[in-house]
């Protein structure tokens, strides 16, 4: 009997360090594709959308754009927005750290003022694009250089904020970044371990089965 309880309560431990090993890596999983991956596709959107808002905002100070280009640019600002949008929805859905919640108050706050500035360029681009319109006129001509002038100060103020909002979203992204690998290298380390208790168990069971087996047969005899 003492025989058949310690086989029983191999094959117990075996199993137990089995699932504990499953869950733990369960709970990686979850964290790996619940948390991290779409933090950082989400944030990855919003990057990317930014970076083609600054870069029609450049192409708009350019001088010799047609109208049908300078058309472009702004659905290109406006599909940007659009894609921006979608990445703060996937990211705000996801669970936070209270370290990735403080930087994503910080992050609200420089991307609001860079988003605020933004529209003012939007506002004056506007308003020059009315001038060129009315160019033949020649006080509206001379609007039209300056409100070009002041779209080119207010890309260049724009850019200190810009800064700061990006800064703020590589902090988000290699948070996320440090969260994700943190989970990879545990995943790792139980996987190395259930390896072992693996090997151990194959390796210790049937050869404690066999001793047993000789040691109950020899008495039996």
């Amino acid at each position: 009997m003492n025989a058949f309880f310690f086989m029983g309560g191999l094959v117990f431990v075996v199993s137990s360090v089995g699932l504990a090993t499953t869950i733990r890596l369960s709970d990686n999983i979850e964290t790996l594709s619940n948390n991290s991956l779409p933090s950082l596709v989400g944030l990855w959107k919003v990057n990317e959308g930014q970076t083609q808002i600054e870069s029609s905002e450049r192409a708009l100070l350019i001088p010799s754009l047609t109208p049908q280009e300078r058309q472009a640019e702004l659905e290109r600002i406006k599909k940007a927005w659009e894609q921006i949008d979608e990445g703060f929805k996937q990211y705000e859905s996801t669970p936070r750290s209270e370290e990735e919640e403080r930087n994503y108050k910080k992050l609200l706050d420089n991307w609001n003022r860079w988003k605020s500035e933004h529209e003012e360029f939007l506002r004056i681009n506007q308003q020059l694009e009315s001038a060129k319109a009315n160019s033949s006129d020649p006080s509206l001509s001379s609007r039209a250089t300056e409100l070009s002038n002041q779209l080119r100060d207010r890309a260049r103020q724009n850019r200190v904020s810009f800064e700061a909002a990006t800064a703020s979203l590589l902090e988000s992204l290699r948070i996320n970044e440090e969260t994700a690998n943190a989970a990879e290298r545990v995943a790792r380390q139980q996987i190395d371990q259930g390896k072992l208790w693996t090997i151990l168990s194959l390796i210790a069971g049937p050869a404690i089965a066999i001793l047993l087996g000789r040691y109950l047969g020899n008495a039996l005899i």
